[in-house]
């Protein structure tokens, strides 16, 4: 008896449904409806679909998401990307200075200050890497705007590739725009 592995599979999502042992002559008879078989060397454990085009066992789950989905689920990925990239750290002057939510809004009660008080504002500001240093009202006020427009360049970036997600017209394509 000649038995060779087969993986049974899906014709129209490539999705595995089993691997099974048979005669060759016999694999044409015993492949049910809807389904294609190919050649393989082995039973594998784990998740495995086909590739339709290349009639290949690839290793990994079929997404079955809809583009619109893919879409959707790439722009939180993004989404995240950017959020983690604003609130990790920019730097104005030589000076990194942290940028998470809590240090935006001392940087912004600082420029607020600065305003009351006027030219003769001074603070001591502990920097990203805990060194401080001493920020005159000028330096402040450069300071918020450096935040400003570190906030808005990631903004901006992530406008950008929101449009890219949105044109693309496959998963494939949608899935390769990160941040």
């Amino acid at each position: 008896m000649n038995t060779t592995t087969y993986a049974i599979y899906d014709l129209t999502t490539g999705a595995l449904r089993w691997f099974m042992t048979s005669e060759p002559e016999h694999i044409d008879a015993s492949t049910p409806a809807g389904c294609g078989w190919i050649e393989v060397d082995s039973t594998r454990d784990g998740l495995w679909h086909v590739d339709l085009d290349s009639k290949a066992l690839v290793e990994g789950a079929i997404d079955t998401r809809s583009l619109a989905q893919v879409k959707l689920d790439q722009w939180a990925v993004v989404k995240a990307a950017r959020d983690a990239a604003i609130n990790s750290s920019f730097t104005w002057d030589g000076s990194a200075f942290d940028s998470d939510e809590t240090s935006q809004r001392q940087i912004q009660g600082a420029v607020a200050a600065a305003a009351l008080v006027g030219s003769s504002f001074s603070v001591q500001w502990t920097l990203k890497d805990n060194t401080t240093r001493t920020l005159s009202y000028d330096d402040v006020v450069s300071v918020g705007r450096a935040l400003f427009a570190w906030v808005q360049t990631n903004f901006d970036r992530g406008v950008d590739l929101r449009e890219q997600i949105n044109a693309a017209t496959s998963a494939e394509a949608v899935k390769a725009i990160g941040w």
